[in-house]
């Protein structure tokens, strides 16, 4: 079973390219579902199909779509939670209709979003995961290890928090949540760590970038992949798209021509090792399976998009000859002043920039003492005593 994401900035066709992936896929005979956590809702004009709704609707041959209605799917999984929440701000004194805003908390759509791969996992050989541009995805993907992070804690909070206020709950403006609502939030967290771990593991998901031969592209896409490798996602290539063919002789299109043959050479540097995609910018707007499959043409050519095309993980673990562990962490794209790191026995946090991660330590490294950590040729390496 594969998941292959794909994100990018916004413009920069990832839905053209999620789509023809998928319609390569299904016709390799492959059962194959796209999913779109875009809220534009671009897949649908795509495939010329409206792919909205509750289920998944059948294109063609082995290839169905959806387009996640996030903000429903939330409504109907977290109702409970939702009600109780509302509940505690109305005794609070705040308005019916204002405390039902503010129990929304920022990011769960996406969390509901992503949730629905587990959904499917088990119906479909491959799924295509559209995403929305490139900010939405960064939060889409780390979202499921905030929440694990976060319940992990909260759960057992939550139990003791419980236990003591039950001699006062006649007492209180409102009652406590009961076995319905611990029993809500509990599953979430699960779902959201087992989604967590189909994510970031290479067998199983693959990330690909979108991205223009333009400065403004070229510069987020290099932060994105600092990103994936920040959280642990498995990048495996990069698809430059809408490149002026060859063919274009123009002179209106020289210099065009030229900058793009500039910024090539800046993806092939900045990226490298990661395998580089080219799709050619074509003479018509790319809406339906007939153009989507020349896009394939273009982008696979005879080979099998589910095949995984670099193995280089962006975390390793290596136990040297005296019996310490080094931690080797991949941070394309960062600045030794830019990051900084925190261990307390089970965690580490790292921080590049504005993205922070919280890193649960394997067992074998965990209540380890930090020797030393340093930064260099974008690998950060943290080496961890055996004592």
């Amino acid at each position: 079973m594969r998941i292959l994401v794909f994100t990018g900035k916004g413009g920069t066709g990832k839905t053209t390219v999620s789509a023809a992936t998928g319609l390569r896929c299904a016709e390799n005979g492959k059962k194959t579902l796209m999913l779109s956590t875009d809220p534009a809702h671009s897949l649908s004009d795509a495939i010329g199909i409206n792919l909205g709704g509750h289920s998944p609707k059948k294109i063609s041959e082995n290839l169905y779509g959806l387009e996640i209605d996030s903000q429903r799917l939330m409504e109907e999984k977290w109702e409970i939670v939702l009600k109780y929440l509302t509940q505690l701000f109305t005794a609070r004194g705040f308005d019916q209709a204002l405390a039902s805003e503010m129990v929304v908390i920022p990011g769960m759509d996406e969390l509901f979003s992503l949730l629905t791969i587990r959904q499917y996992i088990n119906e479909y050989d491959v799924i295509v995961l559209d995403t929305a541009p490139t900010g939405h995805t960064l939060r889409l993907m780390s979202f499921p290890e905030v929440i694990g992070s976060l319940g992990r804690n909260l759960v057992e909070l939550e139990k003791i928090i419980l236990e003591e206020l039950k001699p006062l709950r006649m007492l209180l403006p409102v009652s406590l949540p009961g076995a319905d609502v611990q029993k809500v939030t509990d599953s979430l967290i699960e779902e959201a760590m087992e989604v967590r771990e189909l994510l970031v593991d290479p067998s199983v998901t693959t990330v690909k970038l979108v991205v223009n031969p333009e400065k403004m592209v070229l510069l987020e896409s290099m932060r994105t992949l600092t990103f994936m490798n920040l959280f642990g996602f498995l990048v495996d290539g990069v698809v430059v798209n809408r490149l002026l063919p060859e063919e274009v002789s123009d002179p209106f299109f020289v210099r065009w021509k030229q900058q793009q043959a500039d910024y090539m050479n800046q993806i092939d540097e900045a990226f490298d090792p990661l395998p580089i995609l080219p799709v050619p910018l074509f003479q018509e707007e790319i809406i339906g399976t007939t153009l989507l499959g020349k896009v394939a043409d273009a982008l696979y050519h005879d080979k099998d998009p589910t095949e995984t095309l670099t193995t280089e993980r962006p975390f390793q673990l290596v136990q040297q000859d005296n019996g310490n562990y080094e931690l080797v962490i991949k941070l394309p794209f960062s600045e030794k002043g830019e990051l900084s790191i925190e261990h307390d026995r089970n965690t580490l946090v790292i921080r590049v920039g504005k993205y922070k991660r919280v890193l649960y330590l394997p067992t074998i490294i965990r209540d380890k003492e930090i020797e030393k950590a340093k930064f260099h040729e974008n690998e950060l390496k943290i080496l961890f005593l055996k004592g």
